[in-house]
Formats: structure tokens, sequence, C-alpha cells
């Protein structure tokens, strides 16, 4: 079953590249809800005039019920005496026109309803509509006015200029907006700003005959004022002001008196602007007069604003002659941004791109004909679509700690997250989490214990809107949370104890205080004798009497006096026994025991469970049953152990350890817990049920955590689990090939949990985390979260996003390697010449995407697509019908690491071979993994070549290596306790590789073939499939040849060389090896060779078929085999079966074929 699911996995690879081609097609398709193109023709503009409106739009959705209305709100127009009879209504699917239903006031069994009120038009469709009425994606056509059939009244125009909107809406489910501009006389007011740039667009005429007389030109632009100058070549001509786009200037006889280029710019005294050139040029006589060729400038007609949203719209107008297109657009009309077309056509429209909602327009449209003669419009407005507002919702602060809290709120629409606080209602802090979300969590740090602090969030998405939150308030809790326990060790000298410990991580740590006794460890830090409080990481304990067991506590506790629970340690000093004589009469008072007062020291319930004279049988067998609870996080999510019992902790983090005391039937009377050679003290909870301590995990590796509770009637409870260290994640970019792994800070990366079945974001909120977060300048991020099933989404501008695999947390951490591509600029092809541009970064690119899909053990969304990869993995795509898919990866993984390795090997490398457990022949396109022993995760990956070799250059370390190849078994189950295979030492089974230094690896591999017994039609069969593959892989080279003659472009020839290309590389990747010299199958009674007979070849030990050959019209076989004992059998329809005798090859010296020849009885067949 994980076969099938793996193999379905590759599959699903390949269709990548095709998925690309795919999704590169989706700007081009319209959103379902929106009737666009949209348009409203009407014969005049002019205020307070009476027009007759041809209105037409494309319905996505189309008309199939009859409740699927459509309404026309042109509530901006006066209707008048206006009625059903003066609108008529179309559709069809090329012109709008091809069908003219029946309508009338009220709907009908094939008949439309057309209503009016309150400015809008309503048309019904017929009683009997079905789906399909009115096809998706047909154009409609409303005829509003007299040039309906039987229409006498129109629309009348509002009475002053101004924009006005048709809305186009209803049930039908498409909407749409189309600006409609109403004009006086086209007449256009100027406004006196100073204009902050001058563009000089055309000059009409731009092209006259050498020798003519004075002329007039006309100048086209944006930014002109009344003193504007024309310059000609730099010198200054008459010029006449006539609006902010368009200037007139004399152009002398002089100025054109010889053939040659003319430069012609425009100067603004005010402001000290001068133009963009255009260039006027002086020919040889063609036709008298100073202009020459046609003068007559272009009819602009039809400009509408359609299309509009927020942030966008389309400009559209018609010419009478074939003209370029240009739109001055801006927010007044002083324009300052124009778009361009210079195709010449006569139905024009030009798309205005990155707007600023709910905002007022104006604009102008100018054509030019090939003869430079322009035509000018006046001035027209539109109003982008408002947005709707950004809501701040739910806002609450969660996870109040004494110094920290979590805030989290919710906004209609993906939007940034920011949060002010402070110590009063005036703020004055903030913090961010970048990215665009709808659900919304800052954390805040660095807060002080039991303060009321004010705060509001505010947050801006990605086109300026805002929203800013009222004012809240939270109150931190009392820090009552003690600094985690620290690390004590004492080391005994003569008369003395050195004492040594560590720091915790806390912020608010303020020192530690130690305490020593004899006889037992201090139950806190006010038991037993002073020895030391203060910031030092040493003290010596000095004053001490020599073979006396010394019992030590090391407390941290932090500014608001919580102390931790209590890291222990002993030692007994010891010196140089003195001699009797010497002053021992004095002395004995001092140093004997009544001092140390014997009570004290056999009092059982202080004998310490650590200390060999204390230790009984009670604490090494327990007889009462105490378990231990792990929390991590700041004490938020439990910690629960894998399947094998393991628990999982982030490095050098706290641990807050939880023991229950109740319902044990006993009272405890103290507790001690040893993590990796540290003892700690526990506290017992005020109500006397449970023990509670912390413990900073190690860097890295196996630990355990060895807690013994002790209860007053001298029983001895004992809890011992195993931690393992677990490590965050890490962003990086992409190499390519080979080359060292590039740490990616700032890259967002989100966190999804599978909750009953469904992939949501996760709520890091209850946890104090965020999420998404921001890695680190390392590129590492960090989630703790409780055990289940996650995945992460990791993104940053100009690089692919990329989603890792599902993975099923066990140890409470997610983490790896989630590995991102940098996208180079789309390919652009230059100039006459087919110059490719940015060729080789896309060319890494496409290498490093395959090379990412090969790793890759889940089917990665490819989120850009460029022209060259597209085509090129359409070529793939056709002709990869006659190879294996897992052929194909390992070798373009193959060709993407191996070759460089091979140029850049030494001649002494050693090399590991993978090979054939049975048949002893190397195995080709093996994909052989490096992983590291502790942390599973893949170092390397190599593909084995035609050899069947490999090798990794690894540093000191633990490691495993895996071995994966479609039709074999590893590890091998046939040589599972051989080391030594004939001529392949170091036979490698699976084992730890443990290298003390960097070395090379390179160990011989044997794997066992799986290969099934088939029937002989079954064989037949799947030859006749793999032949129908391999020639419709060789139809797909003809088509691109035939292609090429029909077009011979550059493009199409190098897709034919890239198919030519692959169908030979198919052929070596799919097709096996064939054996030379060869064996026949023949007639024992005619000669002749048999086709069809199955031949199978078996190794004698194991009795184990090794493969298969189906004989073609020759009757030819052969089986590659070496050192080993084998036999083959023959099959065919008609024959009796042939079973050979033993070959031995085990004294061969080289590679050796089965290639006897076979004669085979035919059956007697009998009446």
């Amino acid at each position: 079953m994980l076969k099938k699911l793996q193999n379905r996995v590759l599959a699903s690879k390949a269709m990548i590249l095709f998925l690309a081609f795919v999704l590169s097609c989706a700007p081009l398709l319209t959103l379902a809800a929106s009737a666009s193109p949209a348009s409203d023709q009407i014969t005049t503009h002019t205020a307070g005039a009476a027009a007759n409106h041809t209105i037409k739009f494309k319905t996505p959705s189309g008309i199939d019920a009859p409740t699927d209305t459509i309404t026309l709100d042109l509530s901006s127009f006066t209707f008048g005496a206006l009625n059903s009879g003066d609108v008529d209504i179309f559709y069809g699917p090329v012109t709008g026109l091809e069908n003219s239903p029946a309508h009338g006031a009220v709907p009908g069994i094939n008949t439309w309803g057309i209503a009016m009120g309150a400015g809008v038009i309503t048309l019904t469709p017929p009683t009997n509509a079905v789906p399909g009425t009115v096809p998706a994606n047909d154009l409609i056509v409303v005829y509003v006015g007299t040039h309906a059939a039987g229409g006498i009244n129109r629309l009348t125009n509002p009475a002053a200029p101004t924009a006005v909107y048709l809305n186009i809406g209803g049930n039908f489910g498409d909407t749409a907006s189309v600006a409609i501009p109403i004009v006086a006389n086209g007449n256009v007011t100027v406004n006196a700003t100073v204009p902050s740039s001058l563009i000089l667009t055309s000059i009409n005429p731009n092209t006259v005959d050498v020798g003519g007389a004075n002329f007039i030109m006309t100048l086209v632009g944006a930014g002109f004022m009344a003193d504007s100058v024309v310059r000609l070549d730099g010198g200054d001509r008459v010029t006449t002001f006539v609006s902010s786009t368009q200037l007139t200037a004399t152009i002398l006889a002089a100025d054109i008196a010889s053939v040659g280029t003319r430069v012609m710019t425009v100067w603004n005294p005010t402001g000290a602007l001068l133009s963009n050139s255009r260039n006027l040029t002086v020919q040889t006589t063609v036709s008298g007069g100073g202009g020459g060729g046609d003068t007559t400038a272009p009819i602009i007609s039809n400009v509408q604003a359609i299309n509009i949203t927020q942030t966008s719209a389309r400009i559209i107008w018609d010419t009478d002659e074939p003209a370029d297109s240009l739109t001055n657009y801006g927010l007044t009309v002083i324009y300052t941004d124009s778009v361009s077309n210079g195709s010449f056509v006569l139905s024009h429209g030009l798309d205005l791109s990155g707007l600023t909602p709910d905002t007022v327009y104006h604009f102008q449209v100018i054509s030019s004909d090939p003869f430079g003669n322009t035509a000018v419009s006046g001035d027209y407005t539109f109003k982008t679509l408002a947005l709707d507002p950004l809501v701040i919702s739910n806002v609450t602060s969660t996870s109040i700690q004494d110094t920290s809290a979590l805030i989290v709120w919710d906004t209609n629409r993906p939007a940034d997250s920011l949060v002010q606080y402070g110590t009063s209602a005036l703020l004055g802090s903030w913090n961010s989490v970048a990215g665009f979300v709808s659900n919304h969590a800052v954390p805040l740090s660095g807060l002080q214990p039991n303060t009321i602090y004010y705060y509001r969030v505010i947050s801006q998405d990605g086109l300026g809107a805002s929203a800013t939150s009222s004012i809240y308030t939270f109150r931190t809790s009392s820090d009552l949370t003690p600094p985690t326990n620290i690390t004590l060790t004492a080391t005994a000298g003569d008369t003395v104890v050195l004492l040594n410990w560590t720091h915790p991580p806390e912020p608010d740590f303020a020192g530690v205080k130690i305490m020593r006794r004899t006889g037992g460890y201090p139950v806190g830090p006010n038991d037993g004798d002073f020895v030391y409080q203060g910031l030092l990481l040493s003290t010596l304990d000095v004053g001490l009497t020599n073979g006396v067991t010394y019992y030590y506590a090391a407390y941290a506790y932090d500014t608001n006096n919580n102390f931790a629970s209590g890291a222990l340690d002993n030692a007994t000093p010891q010196g140089t026994i003195q001699l009797p004589p010497t002053s021992t009469p004095p002395l004995p008072p001092a140093t004997t025991t009544p001092p140390v007062v014997p009570p004290t020291t056999t009092t059982p319930p202080v004998v310490p469970p650590i200390t060999p004279p204390a230790t009984t049988t009670p604490p090494t067998i327990p007889d009462i049953s105490i378990h231990a609870i792990y929390y991590a996080a700041n004490g938020t999510v439990l910690l629960q152990p894998d399947e094998n019992g393991q628990y999982g902790v982030l490095g050098n983090s706290s641990v807050l350890v939880y023991v229950p005391t109740a319902n044990l039937g006993a009272t405890p009377q103290f507790a001690v817990m040893t993590v990796g050679g540290h003892s700690y003290s526990l506290t017992l909870s005020a109500d006397g049920t449970a023990y509670t301590g912390t413990f900073l995990s190690p860097d890295s590796g196996l630990f355990n955590t060895d807690i013994r509770v002790t209860f007053v009637d001298g029983r001895v409870g004992a809890a011992l689990d195993d931690f393992e260290v677990q490590y965050g994640g890490q962003v990086v970019e992409e190499p390519l090939i080979i080359g060292p792994v590039t740490a990616l800070p700032e890259a967002t990366v989100t966190l999804y949990q599978n909750i009953n079945g469904e992939w949501v974001v996760w709520n890091g909120a209850p946890y104090g985390q965020s999420n998404p977060v921001i890695s680190d300048e390392n590129g590492g991020f960090t989630f703790v979260v409780p055990n289940g099933l996650y995945y992460a989404q990791a993104e940053k501008p100009g690089y692919t996003s990329q989603r890792t695999a599902n993975i099923n947390v066990r140890q409470n951490v997610f983490g790896g390697r989630i590995p991102l591509i940098k996208v180079p600029e789309p390919l652009t092809v230059t100039g006459t010449f087919p110059f490719v541009e940015n060729l080789p970064e896309q060319v890494e690119y496409t290498a490093q995407i395959i090379r990412q899909a090969i790793r890759d053990p889940q089917m990665v969304e490819a989120i850009e697509s460029y022209a060259a990869p597209t085509l090129l993995s359409i070529s793939l795509l056709n002709t990869a019908a006659a190879l294996p898919l897992f052929n194909l990866l390992s070798y373009l993984q193959f060709f993407f690491t191996q070759p460089i390795l091979l140029f850049g090997r030494q001649k002494k490398k050693r090399w590991g071979l993978v090979y054939n457990s049975l048949t002893k022949q190397p195995i080709e396109f093996a994909v052989v993994r490096l992983i590291h022993f502790e942390s599973h995760l893949i170092v390397q990956t190599r593909v084995t070549d035609k050899y069947g070799r490999y090798v990794f250059q690894a540093k000191a370390g633990n490691y495993l290596l895996e071995i994966n190849k479609p039709g074999y078994q590893f590890p091998t189950q046939y040589l599972i306790d051989v080391k030594t295979d004939g001529e392949f030492v170091d036979v490698y089974h699976g084992e730890m590789i443990a290298l003390k230094e960097q070395s090379p690896i390179g160990l011989n591999v044997p794997l066992d073939p799986v290969v099934t017994v088939e029937t002989p039609r079954k064989i037949i069969y799947k030859k006749t499939v793999r032949n129908a593959q391999h020639s419709l892989s060789l139809a797909g080279v003809i088509v691109a040849f035939l292609a090429l003659i029909i077009s011979p472009t550059w493009l199409i020839a190098m897709i034919f060389l890239a198919q030519v290309g692959f169908y030979f590389l198919f052929r070596r990747l799919a097709l096996p090896a064939k054996a030379r010299p060869w064996g026949k199958i023949y007639n024992s009674s005619t000669k002749q060779p048999i086709k069809g007979a199955v031949v199978r070849i078996f190794d004698k030990k194991f009795n184990k078929l090794l493969e298969t050959m189906l004989t073609g019209e020759r009757g030819r076989y052969g089986f590659f085999a070496d050192k080993n004992t084998f036999y083959i059998t023959v099959e065919a329809e008609g024959y009796e079966k042939y079973t050979s005798k033993d070959i031995d090859l085990v004294r061969t010296k080289k590679e050796t074929v089965v290639d006897f020849d076979v004669a085979l009885k035919p059956i007697n067949k009998t009446t």
C-alpha cells in the first residue's frame, strides 16, 4: 500500500510543470460574478440632451430560470415617458444580436418582461426559462431609445456636466459598473496649478517636404502652461497655448529648407521643466506644400470608462480611421500619468491600474493616425469604487502572564497587525507582526507584573485602508512564577567545597541563594546554614570538617522574591589524616560527633535518596507508583510521549514538572528530581496534592529524568522518563546542484493544523505563540505544539512559496528545513533577432524546480510559470509515455548532482556499489540517501550510475543509508548475515555508520530483487503496451518535425530539438540493456525460431525469479549474470516446458551472458 502511495505521489509530481502552464492562463479568466466587458454607448454626452443608449455586457453566469432577473440602474438619467416599447433585448455568442426574443410589459411563456421604476429597468426572463435560455458567456445587448423597434422616447442626460454610472445587477448573478461622462460641449476648465512633469506625446505633422512654406504645428502632451514655449533644435518658436494638453507653434520655411531631422521640445519657464523630444522629419519633396500627405486628424467618439474597480479601470473609444492610443489621466486636468499603445486600430482600449479607491479621476484620450494627424478629446471623469470599510472585531487580551500577554483580534479581510500599548492611555510602546492575515495575534513581552496596561490595535490592508480599535485594558498577573532551576556542582577539597552554578534564562532573574545542611538537603531557601547570595557563578565554602558530608541547595530567585525549587548536590571534604600524638587531646571535642547529634543524622525522612549511605531498598525498588507530567512553552503545552514512550523538548528551554501525589494512600515528605547528573528539589503545592519544579533542557541529545518522592512512612515512589532534544525549523534558499545552503531570514512561515480532516491555520494564541512567524537571521523558526498532523507554508517576496509535507508531530516540536527558490525575471525576446533575456537565470530556476520536485515527498504547488519552462515541460510530457517515472526522476537528480562531483573527484575516490544480491549485477538509478542518525534528516542524496556507483563526503557523526529502487527490497534478506559477498566487501545491511572525522562513505549495498511470476498472456500484454508507448513517443517527434516544416520559427525549432533529445534520453532510460550475444529458442523439429516464448532465469540457491524475457521474431533471448548458480525455464504455447540444468557461474572472472540455444519439443496432439 505504501509503494502505491509513493508511486501516486511521484506521478503527481510529473504534472507540476503542466499544471504551471494551466495556472499561467489564470489571469486571462474573468471572475464569474463580473459581467465583463460591459459598455453603454450613448448618442451624445452633452448635458441635458436626450440620447439613445446601446448597453452591451457579457454574462458568465447565463440565464437559467424565470427568477434570473437583470436590472439596469440608470437612475442618474431622466426617464420621462420611457416605457417597455422603447426597449429591445438581444443575446448571442458573437455580436450579441443573434437572438431577438419576444418581450412585453410582463413576462410570459417565451416572452421577456420589461418593467421600469425608480430609475431602474428590470428584465425578467420568460416564465418557462430553463438552464441555457441565455447560455453562459453570451453577450446581452439592450437598446433603450428610438433605435429600438417601435421606440419613440429616449433617456435625458443629467442637466450639469458630471460623471454618472450604469450599474448592472439582478438575480442572474453577474454585476458591472460603467462610467458615463456628461460634458458641456467638450469645454475644459484649466486649473492654475504648476505641473510637476512635462510630456510631449506627439506632433502634427511629424513629416514635411523640404522647401515648404511656413506652417502651424500642433503639439499634444501633458503639463503645458500659458507660458510654455515650443523649441525646434533648441530655438524658441512662436507658441500659442490651447490647453494643458495642446499647443500650436509656427514653423518657419527656413526650418525646413534642407532634408534632415529636427528635434522638437517644449520648455516651461515656470518650474524650469523641459519635455522629452519628438522628431520632425524633413524629406525630399513628394508633393507640393509644406505639410505634405494626409492632414486630417481622426475623429474620436464613444469615450467611456468601463470595468471600474477599486484600483483599476479601462478606457475605451473609437476612431473613424486607424490610429494609435494614448490616455492621459490624473486627479485633476493637469494629468500626471499616461498609458499608450502604438498599434493603429479603430477600437481603442487602455487599462489604468494602481488607482486609489473611492477617488475621482480625470482623463482624456488622444489618437494619431500614421501621418501624425492628432485628435484630442475633452476632459472626462470617473470614480473608482469605494472599499468596504476595514472592520476590526473580537479584540481581546489572552495568555496574560506576569510579564507577557497576547493580543488577538479579527478583521473582515487580510491586513497587517500592530498593537500600541503602555501603562497609561497615552500608550507609547508598540509591537507588530508582519504579513496580511484576517486572524491577528501580537505578543507583548517585557511587561511589569501586577500592572494595568492600556492598548489598542491597528490594521491596514494592502490598498491602504486602515482601522483603529478603541482603547482596552488588561492587568498582568502577579509574578508568582519562579525562575527555572539552575545546575549546581559541589567539588570537595581539604576542609573546603567549591560550588559552581549556572544562571537561569528569565530576564527578571535577580540572584542565587545557597544553603547547606548536614544529614540531609535543605528543604527551602531559609533552611540550614547560609553560604552565599548574589550574582556570581561560584563560591568557596571554607572551614568545613573533613569526612563530613555537606548537603547544598542553590535557589535561583527573581526580582519578586520567587524562589526556584532548588538545585541539589553534596560533597565530603577529605584531607590528610593526622597522627594521634599531635595535639589531638584538645581537638576531639571539636571534631567528635557530639556537635552532629545522632538523631539528626539517623532520622530516615531526611536521608537524601541520592546519597549512597542513605539509599535503602525502598528507593531502588519503589513500592508506590507515581508518574510525572511535563509542560513546555511556559507551562501551556502538555508534552506527550511518542509511541516509544520518549518525550521531545526544545534545547535550552524551560520544562515544568508536575508530580501528582493525591490519592496515593500515603503522605509525601519530600521529592528530588535528577536530570543529566544534576539534582533538584521539588516544591509541594499549598494544598499538598502535587510536587512542582522546573529544569533547563540541554542543548542536544538524549537525557532522562529520575524523580523520587519519599513518603512519611518511609516508602519511595519513582518516575523515570526519557527525553530527546528536538530542533526548530529553518527556511533556506535552495542551491543549484551543489553548494552551501543559505539561510533565508525574514520569510513568513505559517503553520497549518489538521482538525477533523480539515486544514486550518494553527491558533498559537492559547500557547503564547504567534502564527505566522518571521524567520530569524539564521532562517530559524519554532513552533511548540500539541502532537498532531501539521504542515507549514513559507513564503518571501521574490521566491517561490513552498509547502512542507504533512508532518505527524509526535514529540511536540514542529521543525524541518523549508527550501525556497529565487524567482528570476520572466523570459523576454527582444529585437528582430530572437535574443532571449534572463535565459541563464531561467535555466537555473528550471533546474531547481525539478530538483525540488524530486526531493519533496509531497506534491508542491507551482506558484510561478514562464514561457520556456512551460514549453519544455509539454515536450517532456509528450514523449514520457515510454519512460518509467522513477527512472526519469532519478536520472534528472543524477544529471543535476553527480556530473559535477564526477568531474571534481580525486583519482583515489572510494566508491560504494549498489548491486543485485542474486545476479551480482550493478543497479542503475537507485536513489541512495545519507540520513543523520539522531535527527533522521536527509543530509545528502545520490543516484547510482550505470555501474551502480555512488559516494558521499560526510562530516564526523552518526549516519544511516537508505536505498530506494522500484522492484528491489532494502535491506537484503538473502545476505542478511553476510559481511563479504565474493568480491564485495563491507556489505551494508542498514547498520549505523559512525564517522570520527570527515571521510567518504562508500559501502557495498545488495538489494533483493522483487519479481513476481506472471502468466505468458500477461507478459505478452505488457510488451504490447510498451511497444505502443514507444510508438506514441516517436510520434511526438514526428509531429514536432511536421510543425517545424509548417511554421519554421525559432521557438518550434527549439521544441523539436528538445523532443529529439528527450526521445533518445527516454530510449536510454525506458528500455533495459539487451544482452549480446543472443541465445535462440527454436522448434526442435523444424529448427525455426519460436516467437513469443517466455524465458525466465532463476537463482538456484533461493529458487528466486530474477528476470523474464519474451522472444521476438528471431526467437532470441539473453540474461546478464555473474558469480552465482542459476537455471532457466522456457514456455511457449504448443510446446513442452523446458527447464535447464544448473548454470554454475561462481568462478567466472567477468560478467557473463546466459545465451545458449534451447530446442523446444512440440506437444503431440492426439485426436
